[in-house]
C-alpha cells in the first residue's frame, strides 16, 4: 500500500498556496480583459507605472512593482518590441531607464477602460466586505512578507 503524506508533511492550509491559486484565476480574468490591446496585466502594470514619469531606472520600476529586474525585463520585452516602451541607457552603462513611448500612451489610453471593466466585473462578484479587506490586508502581508525575506 502506498504510504500517503500525514499533513505535518504536507500541509493543506497554505498561505502561500491560496494567494497563488487566487492570483493566477485573477490574472485569468484581467489577462482575457485585455486581450484587444494585447497585454498581459503585468504588462498593464508596468505601463501604468511609467505613464506616471518620464522615465525611470528599470532598478526602480522593479522595486516599485516588487518584482527582479530579470522579470522586469522579461515583461518589458514584447513592450519594447512593440514600440510601447524605448529603454535607455544612463550616465553609469550599467543602468538602463525605460519611458513609455506615445505608441505606449495610446496602447494605455484603450487599455484602462478594460482594466477598469475586468476590475468592476471582480469587485460586482465579491462582497463589499471581502473586497476591502483584500485592499486592507494584501498590502500587510507584502511587507510583512518582504520584511521577513531580507532578514
Amino acid at each position: 500500500m502506498a504510504a500517503t503524506p500525514s499533513d505535518d508533511v504536507f500541509p493543506t492550509v497554505c498561505l502561500c498556496e491560496q494567494l497563488r491559486r487566487a492570483s493566477r484565476v485573477v490574472t485569468r480574468v484581467y489577462d482575457e480583459a485585455l486581450r484587444p490591446v494585447e497585454l498581459r496585466i503585468t504588462q498593464f502594470s508596468l505601463l501604468a507605472v511609467l505613464a506616471k514619469r518620464d522615465e525611470l531606472r528599470i532598478r526602480d520600476l522593479a522595486a516599485g512593482v516588487l518584482i527582479d529586474e530579470t522579470a522586469v525585463l522579461r515583461n518589458l520585452r514584447p513592450l519594447i518590441d512593440r514600440g510601447l516602451v524605448a529603454v535607455t541607457p544612463g550616465a553609469d552603462r550599467r543602468e538602463r531607464y525605460a519611458a513609455l513611448t506615445s505608441a505606449g500612451r495610446d496602447v494605455l489610453v484603450r487599455a484602462v477602460p478594460l482594466w477598469k471593466a475586468a476590475q468592476k466585473h471582480l469587485k460586482a462578484q465579491l462582497p463589499s466586505a471581502v473586497w476591502d479587506a483584500m485592499f486592507r490586508g494584501l498590502p500587510t502581508i507584502a511587507r510583512v512578507a518582504g520584511d521577513h525575506a531580507e532578514s
